[in-house]
């Protein structure tokens, strides 16, 4: 979870500073310096805010699935008789 949230918020800042570059030197500063970057701002603010509880509901999920699923590898207790 960690490595995702890190990729997202790397690439909202990679991307708003070459925006930023941009609007130095071919203009539109408004749209390019400000506003495009504030989106991606507030985008990554949502997705901090929402992308845990997914992973978490996703991870949970899958941790059911796995336990109801016997492991045919799982040891026999002693004293029982394994059959094939």
């Amino acid at each position: 979870m960690n490595l995702h949230l890190s990729m997202v918020w790397a690439l909202i800042f990679t991307i708003s500073t070459i925006l930023g570059f941009l609007s130095m030197a071919i203009g539109y500063a408004l749209l390019l310096g400000l506003i495009l970057p504030m989106g991606m701002l507030a985008f990554g603010f949502i997705f901090s805010g929402r992308y845990p509880k997914r992973f978490f509901d996703q991870l949970e999920s899958e941790t059911r699935l796995s336990s109801a699923v016997p492991n045919p590898d799982a040891t026999v207790p002693i004293g029982s008789v394994a059959r094939p």
